[in-house]
């Protein structure tokens, strides 16, 4: 179940799920391959991206992989992920 917060401070940001195969990200991923099938077709509109950010504990998992603690504050691989932001962008052409 996907879980809004309004917190967020990105416009981008629709919502956060714990698991990939959520349904409501499913449908957001239908949606959104239906307007870039129609942006393709008629050139006038942009493309839309749908990205999604592992969250997580970082210092943890990076000293458990013998890394330096802050190794993952930028970047938290997946396979640690409690749960993912979901974001949508605009493909820039």
């Amino acid at each position: 179940m996907a879980v809004y917060n309004s917190n967020h401070k990105s416009i981008n940001y629709r919502f956060t799920v714990t698991d990939q195969r959520d349904k409501d990200l499913s449908d957001l991923r239908a949606v959104v391959n239906e307007r870039n099938r129609y942006a393709r077709k008629f050139e006038t509109m942009s493309r839309l991206k749908i990205g999604l950010k592992a969250r997580g504990k970082r210092a943890e998992n990076a000293i458990r992989d013998g890394l330096s603690p802050r190794a993952y504050d930028q970047h938290l691989p997946w396979r640690y992920a409690s749960y993912f932001d979901v974001y949508v962008y605009e493909v820039t052409k």
